[in-house]
């Protein structure tokens, strides 16, 4: 007997097709590797074109996960099975592109079914590529260890200072963004980074804060000689104060005359 089915049903079916279709157009054309996990077999019952084209292979789980990374991401789908309803699970590991290179790969996962028990049985995932992303942060990470290195070998004080500026965009403060050792060792405080200037030494607000302000809202280079007392040591030592605007903030260079440090 031939099968019949209602209008709303038929209209239903046809919603259904549709939005198979839209799903399929958005999945096949986005840069990124989209899948449906069965997360007791490791297997796929989904996935999407784009892995075709970038790993030359269905299985991107598994065989082609770099040795150093398999058991992180193991542990990674393990944990999957206890997501709740909305919950995602992130994690980036490199995978063997069809080209031979490892490339460094962003997941995402989301459940996407329950068994009886409310266990994660299936996940749905996203893996995109940022192996660009991945180098570049490396190499910032290596600039910025460089730079530390520089900055703890070298004798002379070095600040890097972020303006914070007022509602109405008036400086009204400067936030340490950098500090050498010798300047962390001269006032005993390792611990600068990230704090305010004048809320740290309230005393030399109205002294340097026009100055420094200026140096940022023109532009224009400062030096000068200047004193100032050690609040540890309580000798008095005189400086030469070079400032530079540097973004929306400044750097300053202080040699300690008295010491002989040019």
């Amino acid at each position: 007997m031939k099968q019949t089915f209602t209008e709303s049903e038929k209209k239903l079916i046809q919603k259904l097709h549709e939005n198979e279709f839209f799903f399929e157009q958005v999945a096949n054309h986005t840069a990124d590797i989209i899948y449906v996990m069965d997360l007791d077999t490791h297997t796929f019952t989904y996935i999407n074109k784009r892995v075709k084209e970038v790993m030359g292979t269905d299985n991107i789980m598994l065989d082609n996960i770099h040795e150093d990374d398999y058991w992180t991401r193991m542990t990674h789908l393990d944990a999957c099975h206890g997501l709740k309803k909305g919950q995602t699970k992130e994690i980036a590991v490199r995978l063997r592109i069809k080209n031979g290179d490892w490339n460094w790969f962003h997941f995402l996962d989301r459940p996407f079914k329950f068994n009886m028990h409310g266990q994660v049985t299936h996940i749905l995932g996203v893996a995109r590529d940022i192996n660009e992303f991945k180098l570049r942060e490396e190499q910032l990470i290596a600039q910025e260890n460089m730079l530390k290195g520089i900055l703890d070998a070298c004798l002379t004080y070095i600040v890097l200072y972020k303006a914070v500026r007022n509602p109405k965009g008036g400086i009204e403060d400067f936030e340490f963004i950098l500090t050498s050792k010798s300047f962390n060792t001269f006032h005993n405080r390792f611990d600068l980074v990230g704090k305010h200037v004048f809320r740290e030494y309230p005393s030399i607000k109205e002294k340097y804060l026009p100055q420094w302000a200026k140096v940022v809202e023109t532009g224009q280079g400062f030096d000068s000689e200047d004193s100032y007392r050690n609040s540890v040591t309580g000798k008095l030592h005189n400086f030469h104060l070079k400032l530079e605007k540097f973004g929306d903030g400044l750097i300053v260079v202080f040699h300690d005359i008295l010491n002989g440090r040019h």
